[in-house]
């Protein structure tokens, strides 16, 4: 069973208690009958069953009581993988908020620069006026 499929049965038990004692069942009647005791039982006459089935009944609890241990045991890990989760998008939402951040301070520098490039256009024409001015007050005094 992958990741996915782990955290979607997870969902699945938290949203549905129902099916969660199903699948427990589910899981419990394959199990039992797989085990040797109940394929020893189906060639067997009345002798002895009920020792059987008392050992069956208790090997059943025992797995109810594992499938219970697991159940617990996913449930806590799908939470710290929720809680690891939460971190790693905690971590992004930082991550975003730095690169608006720096493409704000790159935008500034941008308009300054540009301001900076248009204060030193005008500067350039101004003086080229005056310049201009200069030379013709030279000519007529000169």
């Amino acid at each position: 069973m992958d990741e996915e499929e782990l955290r979607a049965l997870v969902r699945l038990v938290r949203a549905n208690p129902e099916a969660a004692a199903e699948l427990r069942r589910a899981l419990l009647d394959d199990a039992l009958l797989q085990l040797p005791e109940v394929v020893a039982l189906q060639g067997q006459g009345l002798a002895g069953l009920t020792d059987r089935v008392d050992a069956l009944t208790q090997r059943l609890d025992a797995l109810v009581g594992q499938v219970g241990a697991l159940t617990e045991r996913v449930d806590a890990l799908a939470q710290r993988m929720d809680a690891l989760t939460q971190r790693v998008d905690a971590l992004v939402g930082q991550v975003g908020a730095l690169i608006d951040t720096v493409g704000g301070v790159v935008s500034e520098q941008a308009d300054t620069a540009e301001l900076l490039g248009r204060f030193v256009a005008l500067a350039t024409a101004v003086f080229e006026r005056i310049e201009a001015r200069l030379d013709r007050i030279e000519e007529r005094l000169g």
